[in-house]
């Protein structure tokens, strides 16, 4: 992370000198914006560039800035003191064995160690063949993460080539935060035992869906750091860990980091031995603000009946779950979102006429009883509420996200069960209703509301028929369509009730800055805030142009167009094209003066063409022309 410290007064023009009595250091964002704000009070300048030009000038007139590098260690992997294999082969022959590359299956799960889940894939070899020989790849108690090929007969050649990712939704814990690797960020790692000395070892980052490998490499396997933005980086093939051309690569978002190896033996062993690894990173939270975006209490005007049950059978009654026929619609009282999504199933032992009841109680709750006449066994009440995004953020087209401060809370002032009652947090995302591994029995009494992080926790699909669900694991929840709590309550020979008096939801909500358009690719390549005319990347294609060709515009895109024969063409970008937000003109000269172009071709906002063209005299041509591209900014 970079940081800008104002050490001294500055002025703009000799005017309205900003100064600080003591030196204020923050972040580069928040330097900026801070920056911006007085300016906009002071300079009021008519629009962004404007403002860009201000902000230099600042700089230039004399504005005292200090950078200092500064990182979070985000990973911080080193072996613990158990011992612990890895996940199965999934092949295996007489020369060698295969872990194939996941970066969705751990191949280490040491989840007590601190980083401890690993991902990626190894390849062993040995060039005589002995098919019952099984190479290790474990960890050993305080000896590291180990791939080992010794078989018996090492008079061939033994190999061994490894790549281990650490992903972010376990470093940061699902978070949405963004990581980035700029200077002065760092990877660490130590391999404590290497054998053969013919080793070679690089870097590996995930970034858009797709594992990078590093230009630079090493033959040192101790204590070795590197800062990841001195290297180019080429796609990994992570089937057989051969890679193409290496470029500059942008490392704005990633989503996991860690290194690669191979090294061969003749005559020995083959041993790497990984022991520490570190990621030093820039964390930048993510947009938007920490809102209490789900607020339930109880009305106090009137009772408020449920919906009535979709099955009742002599020994149960079932509420289907739905989230889009409410279970309790008390959304018109003083209750704040008392629109209540989800199902109710309820049991009881002996067969009878019974009707569980279901009601919001003036003053006192969203209650549930099973409660027969004839009470002997066990009446069991599961339960999942559920708050959609579309009530709580009244028709909102906003984006929910979970971060490390995200939570829920909840109280219920009445639990009847024999200690069995258990509680889960419920989530629904992309259509996909989750349940956490985290659970409780507490309920709240005493006024104390129960409390858990989204972040803190794995989560499994829930099977909304029968309340079941399957293998935890992490889950990054960046576009939350829906919250909630789920409840299983059990008692012997007594009724099973529950009372839910208070429900609150935190999490972070990011506005929806309207449909996609310009501002929305700037966001997503890189230059989110720039404006449209200017030319971020200095290349002579301004950002405006850059988005109506397609084209990047951080890294140089120079030629924008070709010229076949005597036609020049322009291919479009296809995010402008679907945005119908820019219109594109192919312009003429004579002369290149000011003044002497004009319009040849003109294709309006929405024209699906994939190109644009024009046909030039044929050389030799009286008078000469010259033919440009321009794209203008059109409202959608």
């Amino acid at each position: 992370m970079i940081f800008l410290e104002w050490r001294a007064s500055f002025s703009i023009d000799q005017r309205q000198p900003v100064i600080f009595k003591e030196p204020v250091c923050l972040p580069m964002r928040a330097w900026r914006k801070s920056w911006t704000r007085w300016v906009e009070i002071h300079e009021k300048p008519k629009d962004k560039k404007s403002m860009k030009r201000l902000f230099l000038a600042a700089t230039a007139a004399g504005l005292l800035m200090t950078m200092n590098a500064s990182a979070t260690l985000v990973v911080d992997f080193n072996t613990s003191s158990d011992y612990r294999n890895s996940r199965a082969k999934d092949a295996n022959t007489d020369t060698g064995d295969i872990w194939n590359y996941s970066d969705t299956i751990p191949l280490l799960d040491d989840v007590n160690g601190q980083s401890g889940k690993i991902y990626g894939g190894v390849i062993t070899g040995w060039s005589v063949p002995q098919p019952d020989y099984n190479p290790w790849v474990l960890k050993n108690p305080n000896d590291g993460f180990v791939a080992h090929v010794t078989p018996p007969d090492k008079s061939g050649t033994q190999s061994a080539t490894g790549a281990y990712l650490w992903v972010k939704s376990d470093f940061l814990e699902g978070t949405t935060e963004i990581v980035q690797l700029n200077p002065g960020d760092s990877i660490t790692y130590d391999f404590n035992g290497m054998t053969g000395g013919n080793q070679e070892i690089r870097l590996i980052v995930k970034q858009g869906g797709i594992t990078y490998i590093s230009q630079w490499w090493t033959a040192g396997y101790t204590n070795v750091t590197k800062d990841p933005t001195e290297t180019n980086w080429a796609v990994l093939d992570t089937t057989d860990y051969t890679w193409g051309d290496f470029s500059p690569l942008t490392l704005e978002a990633i989503e996991g980091a860690g290194v690669y190896y191979t090294l061969s033996v003749t005559g020995d062993q083959c041993l790497a031995r990984i022991f520490d690894f570190q990621i030093d990173a820039t964390v930048v939270p993510a947009p938007g603000t920490d809102e209490l975006i789900v607020a339930y209490y109880p009305s106090a005007v009137d009772a408020q009946g449920a919906r009535g049950p979709d099955i009742t059978t002599l020994d149960g009654a079932t509420w289907d779950y739905s989230d889009t026929a409410p279970l309790l619609d008390d959304s018109d009282e003083t209750g704040q979102n008392g629109r209540i999504y989800g199902g109710v199933s309820t049991t009881w032992s002996v067969p009878q006429e019974h009707t569980p009841p279901m009601y919001d109680a003036p003053d006192g709750g969203f209650t549930v009883q099973v409660n027969p006449p004839d009470k002997t066994g066990t009446q069991l009440l599961k339960a999942v509420y559920l708050w959609n995004k579309a009530d709580f953020l009244v028709g909102s087209s906003d984006i929910v996200q979970f971060n490390a401060g995200s939570h829920v809370s909840y109280n219920f002032s009445w639990v009847t069960a024999d200690g069995s009652q258990r509680f889960r947090m419920v989530v629904k995302q992309g259509g996909v209703v989750y349940i956490s591994e985290w659970t409780t029995a507490s309920v709240g009494f005493g006024g104390a509301n129960v409390t858990s992080a989204f972040t803190s926790t794995n989560w499994a699909v829930l099977n909304t028929t029968d309340y079941t669900w399957g293998t935890f694991a992490p889950v990054t929840f960046d576009d939350v369509e829906g919250v909630g709590l789920y409840s299983e309550v059990s008692r012997t020979n007594e009724q099973a009730a529950t009372r839910l008096i208070a429900f609150e939801v935190e999490a972070r909500v990011i506005p929806d800055e309207g449909g996609d358009d310009y501002s929305t690719w700037a966001t997503a390549n890189g230059i989110a805030g720039e404006p449209f005319d200017d030319d971020f990347n200095s290349d002579g294609i301004t950002n405006g142009v850059a988005y109506g060709l397609g084209l990047s515009p951080t890294e140089s895109s120079q030629p924008a167009g070709m010229l076949t024969g005597n036609t020049i063409s322009f291919t479009k970008g296809a995010e402008a094209i679907a945005n119908a937000d820019v219109r594109w003109i192919i312009e003429i000269s004579e002369s290149l003066e000011a003044g002497s172009w004009s319009d040849a071709v003109t294709q309006d906002p929405g024209d699906a063409t994939p190109t644009i063209s024009y046909d030039l005299d044929p050389i030799p041509a009286t008078p000469k022309k010259f033919a440009r591209l321009k794209v203008l900014q059109a409202a959608p």
